[in-house]
C-alpha cells in the first residue's frame, strides 16, 4: 500500500436481518481509523440506533 492509502471503519449491525439498513439496527457514527499495517484492536466503535 502506498503511504496516502488510509484505512476506516464503518459499522453496520443488522439486528433485523435484512441485508439492508432499517429501523433497528445499528450504525456507526463516525469514521475511525485504523492502521495501514499490523494490528488494528481492539477497537470502539460508537454507534446509533436506526430510527
Amino acid at each position: 500500500m502506498s503511504a496516502a492509502t488510509a484505512l476506516s471503519l464503518r459499522c453496520h449491525v443488522d439486528l433485523v436481518g435484512e441485508g439492508v439498513v432499517a429501523v433497528g439496527d445499528l450504525l456507526s457514527t463516525r469514521s475511525i481509523p485504523v492502521p495501514v499495517t499490523g494490528d488494528a484492536g481492539p477497537l470502539t466503535v460508537p454507534v446509533d440506533v436506526v430510527t
